[in-house]
């Protein structure tokens, strides 16, 4: 599974094993597989991306931090970020890169790719797996395009939680990511903030990009993306864990909002690029 378009980007300056490289002026997707014990020298990238870790772990060090990072991690790093990264299992890694260029053909603020962040939870994480399962075949220019405004949306979404919003959001946030499964009704989540229901469904719309329903949906399903990568859980297992009524439940929803059936998702040919070669 190996596609090439015009170099247009820099997609070369990714390392590991090539598994797809396509680009169109402004937009580069590059994915790639790396092997246990693989260390990727100090290096930068000359604009800004984001990295969906699909397989495996890796530590990455920077000036910021030494962190480590598993399955389903998505990486937002800012251009000519100075890193390192050491690979503690096999892995896989799905690299979207994106130029100011991209910010004016579609009219979005560019000081979003000065933004850093990593996140294994929510919007953000549905977004890059959509962009992964669009680029398992060979998408054209404008359908990478799409991918990544797709991703700038749902990144937007994922950095505006703690911008200027009322002071209860970060922690409702916060309590929410801690307990996705949680079955508190909406009504009790307002009275954790000290304010009305309707007000709290409100402001939160307002100042994350959609309703409380929808985030706290994203996280479930970002649960069971993660579960789905282990061996010996069965779907329905899955779906009890991930807070979804049933099987039939996680599926409806999982292929709605990533093009995924929960199958799919966790069988070895999603992935089967990097055992290709």
């Amino acid at each position: 599974m190996h596609v090439k378009r015009a170099n247009q980007m820099p997609v070369k300056e990714f390392k590991g094993k090539t598994l797809i490289s396509q680009s169109s002026d402004c937009v580069a997707l590059h994915a790639s597989s790396f092997r246990r014990g693989e260390f990727v020298e100090r290096h930068e990238h000359c604009t800004a991306y984001m990295c969906l870790l699909w397989k495996g772990y890796f530590i990455e060090r920077s000036r910021h931090c030494a962190a480590r990072y598993g399955p389903c991690a998505v990486l937002v790093r800012t251009a000519e970020e100075t890193h390192e990264n050491l690979f503690e299992s096999d892995a896989t890694c799905f690299n979207l890169q994106v130029t100011t260029e991209f910010c004016r053909k579609f009219g979005l603020d560019p000081s979003l790719l000065e933004r850093r962040v990593s996140v294994s939870f929510g919007p953000l994480l549905l977004a890059a797996i959509r962009m992964m399962r669009s680029t398992m075949s060979d998408c054209t220019p404008s359908e990478l395009e799409a991918c990544a405004l797709d991703c700038f949306c749902a990144g937007d979404q994922t950095a505006r939680v703690g911008d200027n919003r009322p002071s209860w959001l970060p922690r409702v946030v916060e309590e929410l990511h801690a307990n996705p499964t949680s079955q508190v009704a909406l009504d009790r989540w307002a009275a954790r903030a000290g304010v009305h229901p309707v007000y709290f469904a409100r402001a939160f719309r307002s100042a994350v990009g959609m309703t409380f329903g929808e985030y706290q949906r994203s996280l479930r399903l970002s649960i069971a993306a993660r579960l789905l990568g282990r061996p010996g859980l069965s779907i329905s297992q899955i779906a009890l864990e991930s807070g979804f009524a049933d099987q039939s439940h996680l599926t409806r929803l999982l292929a709605r909002h990533t093009g995924f059936t929960p199958g799919r998702l966790r069988d070895p040919k999603v992935t089967r690029a990097q055992d290709e070669g």
